[in-house]
């Protein structure tokens, strides 16, 4: 018997004839006794450059990359994962994929955001804000425009006033003012009044390149400084009855007529008084000679107190600048106001007067009593 002993090998089984045996192999044996085992990677059965791993009764194939399955006939899908961002497209190919990137987007999978600022477009230190498929430029105070490329003319909105020259600037302008105006926009007057330059209360008014005092009643001149003399109409005439007055004395917007003993009235041209507390009771009777004096202010002159029965000698005293000097057409008379104030007028040079006089004696400057 051929068959015996085995010899078929792998568990082949054997079959005799009167000359010969055959080996019917397991699977995965081949071989005249079955003595080897069958390469099932002989054939090549991985596609795509897979590579074949011969086993036992079968083999493996490690694809390469792209592609699976058992023989690696199929390609791998990679856009199956959708790699490709913010709106790509994905074109599979050959190990691996393309994304076709909106615009505004690179990168294999279109995850970057292309930086239109990079070129710098802003102007004049504008800020550049990217965004997708452009940029934005915010603009420093001063300019606009896409790239921040214009100045804005400040002064298109004529904000100088008075007729002032506006200066544009960079994110500003200045006014240039005419005469008399100052502030940012040329709308204030100078203010000439701050130095409070009208005297006795007058109302100082700021006008261009100038100022005017509006005078109170009673003053003039252009700083309201001169007391006009109301004694004076606006000819230059008293307004005092001078045949009936001893003196006018100004006051502010007003004047007081002093009148002669035998006359009243706001201008003494009323008639003689009766009964004029006036009249002086005490008299002193004296005899002086009247002398004019030429400047010198230190007044002189003679002062007796005392009653008429026992008149006392004359003491030197002072005379005052406020007293004038009276003339009546028929003789040289004293006469007196209601101050008891001795009064003359045009006196020649020298002249001896005899008097009855009030207790003082007083006289108007330029004149001395000797």
């Amino acid at each position: 018997d051929l068959c015996n002993p085995e010899p078929c090998q792998h568990g082949g089984t054997c079959s005799s004839t009167s000359v010969d045996f055959d080996c019917a192999c397991t699977p995965g044996y081949t071989g005249d006794v079955c003595q080897y085992e069958i390469d099932e990677c002989e054939s090549s059965p991985c596609q795509h450059n897979g590579t074949c791993f011969d086993e036992f009764l079968g083999f493996t194939c490690q694809c390469a990359a792209g592609y699976f399955e058992t023989f690696c006939e199929t390609d791998i899908d990679e856009c199956v994962s959708d790699p490709c961002v913010h709106g790509g497209t994905c074109l599979d190919v050959h190990l691996g994929f393309l994304c076709e990137c909106v615009d505004g987007f690179t990168a294999y999978d279109c995850s970057t955001n292309i930086d239109e600022c990079e070129s710098s477009p802003c102007q004049h230190g504008g800020y550049c804000d990217d965004l997708v498929n452009g940029y934005q430029c915010e603009c420093v105070a001063g300019y606009d425009g896409l790239h921040c490329e214009n100045e804005i003319d400040e002064c298109a909105s004529n904000p100088c006033f008075s007729l002032a020259t506006c200066e544009d600037r960079v994110n500003l302008y200045k006014c240039i003012c005419p005469v008399g105006y100052t502030g940012v926009n040329c709308s204030e007057l100078i203010p000439y009044c701050e130095s409070d330059p009208c005297g006795n209360d007058a109302t100082c008014v700021d006008m261009p390149n100038a100022y005017t005092c509006q005078c109170k009643p009673g003053y003039s001149g252009t700083y309201c400084e001169i007391n006009i003399n109301d004694c004076y109409d606006s000819n230059g005439d008293h307004v005092c009855n001078q045949d009936n007055t001893m003196r006018c004395i100004d006051g502010i917007n007003t004047r007081t007529c002093e009148c002669i003993p035998r006359f009243t009235g706001e201008f003494c041209d009323d008639g003689e008084q009766k009964n004029s507390s006036s009249r002086v009771t005490l008299h002193l009777l004296m005899q002086m000679l009247v002398t004019q004096d030429s400047g010198d202010r230190g007044y002189r002159g003679q002062r007796a107190p005392g009653r008429v029965d026992t008149p006392p000698r004359p003491e030197v005293g002072s005379a005052k600048p406020s007293t004038r000097i009276w003339d009546l057409p028929s003789a040289v008379a004293c006469l007196m106001n209601q101050r008891s104030v001795l009064i003359w007028k045009n006196v020649p040079k020298v002249s001896v007067v005899q008097c009855t006089c009030p207790v003082l004696i007083v006289f108007r400057s330029g004149w001395r009593l000797e």
